[in-house]
């Protein structure tokens, strides 16, 4: 590109274009139940300094995310725009943090456009920017890290070192995903000084000389953090792993209840189809092209080894664990898209000044003909199967405006979105939110809010007592149970109004 500021102003328009998208709308559609759970830590730390919930547990995953939204909230006010802003700030700061890691890596500002337009564009990555969750932020640490750390291999300095020190716990206190950077740093590093892609001179030979010298002074203390420190960093994911294995040998339950590793691969193939097959191609180009294959053997060690943990570490199928990696299968796809036009418009040489209508074209083909990637924005986001998405907020008003006092009662599946749009909660009527009975067995209160367990409804007939069901709690109770409600008690709010996966929504009042 001859013109030194058009690349910036085809970036510049990608990232308004990005920051729209994310932010149409955005206090439209209702809290869902996961939001709730982050939007209760927020009130309590709010209220307490801390995240300490009415039930005294200590909701310290992704504390970082929930002080930053914490800190919106007392300076904006409680409601759906502020609690979800953070995510859309740091999901549009991402699209301009692909372009700068692309460019670094590969050289090129056609494959950084490009990666940053796919990002800008990707319907999973707006859809996830448009909630008050921790999963934009963690991934906007996770490339700044991954980039800080390639920046301090090809020349270290202290400063580079306190700032990837700082992103990386940033990342590990946005999700506990943020200690698999741990073990790519690790390989990362092994490769990069002892592989055979770096050429054995200057600074690397001097790094070498005295990081050997290190090892044979203190070999001991580096057996006990490999041997004791790694393995106890990396102990949650194996633990899960170590205990489901047991339990499918033990029980003999069907492999599906306990790995949800074939679902991972299978839904990623399936909904990312478009992203998967071209990069792949662009990973082999790349390996054909390029005699120096660290730049890419990075990328693939960043997805590679985060994927295949996550996978064997989980029994929850939920795609959006590995959203943080879909950048990198973008970035390949960039460089295959880059490849392809550059080599048909360098064949045809009366062409080759549209060559940049070349690429525009594609960025509209992938948009148009692919689900995973959007243009026009929308209010309404499906998350993913089986992410549950009623419009609790319509309920709650309804409940407000039926006359809903201090003197009147709640009860509720989800006693965190009681306390986000009540103010409080009162009565929890257990379901398993993950299907698994061992989820609620034995507990006689709410984890979130201590509120007790009910399982009917008698007791509250002489009060003003309301009961909110959604599609997910019939699925764990049943039709039956629905029916009953329908039978015994009035009905004052029922809600289908959008076409989102479970999204239908009952409010009953307990008939006196």
């Amino acid at each position: 590109m001859k013109n030194k500021k058009f690349p910036l102003i085809i970036l510049g328009l990608i990232i308004v274009f990005g920051f729209i998208l994310r932010i149409y709308n955005l206090g439209e559609q209702s809290f869902w139940i996961d939001e709730g759970f982050t939007m209760n830590a927020v009130l309590s730390t709010l209220e307490k300094g801390y995240p300490i919930l009415d039930s005294g547990f200590h909701y310290s995953r992704s504390i970082l995310n929930t002080y930053i939204i914490s800190g919106f909230v007392a300076i904006f006010g409680n409601n759906h725009l502020t609690g979800r802003l953070p995510a859309v700030l740091f999901g549009t700061g991402l699209i301009y943090l692909i372009y700068v890691f692309t460019k670094k890596l590969f050289k090129d500002e056609k494959i950084a456009l490009l990666g940053s337009a796919l990002i800008a564009f990707s319907y999973i990555h707006i859809a996830w920017s448009r909630q008050a969750r921790m999963y934009m932020q963690f991934e906007f640490f996770f490339y700044l890290s991954l980039l800080l750390f390639y920046l301090m291999l090809r020349k270290f300095s202290y400063q580079k070192l306190i700032a990837l020190s700082l992103s990386t716990l940033a990342a590990i206190l946005s999700h506990e995903f943020g200690l698999l950077l741990i073990g790519v740093y690790l390989f990362g590093a092994l490769l990069y000084y002892w592989g055979p892609f770096v050429k054995d001179e200057g600074a690397v030979q001097v790094f070498k000389k005295k990081l050997n010298n290190l090892i044979r002074k203190y070999y001991l203390v580096l057996f006990v953090i490999l041997a004791v420190i790694v393995p106890l960093i990396s102990i949650k994911f194996y633990a899960h792993t170590l205990s489901r294995l047991t339990n499918f040998f033990a029980e003999g339950a069907s492999a599906q209840e306990y790995f949800a590793g074939g679902w991972f691969i299978l839904n990623l193939v399936d909904f990312y189809w478009l992203g998967v097959f071209c990069a792949i191609l662009g990973m082999i180009i790349y390996i054909i092209k390029n005699k120096n294959l660290y730049n890419g053997l990075l990328l693939f060690i960043s997805f590679v080894l985060p994927f295949f943990i996550i996978i064997s570490s989980t029994d929850l199928f939920h795609l959006r664990y590995l959203t943080f990696l879909l950048p990198l299968l973008y970035v390949f796809t960039a460089y295959f898209i880059v490849q392809v036009v550059s080599y048909v418009f360098v064949k045809i040489k009366k062409i080759q000044e549209f060559e940049s209508l070349g690429y525009l074209l594609i960025v509209i083909l992938i948009i148009v003909f692919s689900a995973n990637f959007i243009f026009l924005p929308t209010t309404y986001y499906k998350l993913e199967y089986m992410t549950p998405q009623p419009n609790f907020a319509g309920a709650y008003a309804a409940i407000r405006d039926d006359g809903f006092d201090e003197n009147s009662i709640i009860i509720s599946p989800y006693t965190a979105m009681d306390k986000v749009y009540l103010g409080r909660s009162d009565y929890w009527y257990p379901i398993s939110l993950s299907g698994k009975l061992r989820e609620i067995q034995n507990r006689k209160k709410s984890i979130y809010n201590n509120s007790p367990a009910v399982t009917g409804f008698a007791q509250f007939r002489d009060k003003d007592a309301y009961i909110i069901v959604d599609d997910m709690a019939i699925n764990r109770l049943g039709d039956k149970f629905l029916e009953i409600l329908k039978d015994e008690h009035e009905l004052i709010y029922n809600d289908h109004s959008n076409e989102l996966s479970l999204s239908h929504i009952w409010v009953f009042k307990v008939r006196n």
